[in-house]
């Protein structure tokens, strides 16, 4: 029971940081005046292709790995 208290803690916890994170990254960087357009547009379209490229990877990753015996 112990264990499950403590996963929950640290389950709120990640949120709690990630909903900062997030709150952070839009107001100081996104909807920030003083960043130019395009600044804000490479750093978004970094954050898609790393998001893509984990995505892809993940994908050739995991279809390497099927057993002989099966097919698609």
């Amino acid at each position: 029971m112990t264990w499950w208290a403590i996963i929950a803690a640290a389950a709120l916890y990640l949120l709690f940081r990630i909903e900062q994170t997030t709150s952070w990254f839009v107001n100081r960087f996104l909807l920030a005046p003083a960043i130019p357009l395009p600044v804000k547009a490479v750093v978004l379209l970094t954050m898609d292709g790393m998001v893509m490229g984990a995505w892809i990877w993940w994908k050739l990753r995991t279809g390497r790995h099927r057993t002989s015996g099966h097919r698609a």
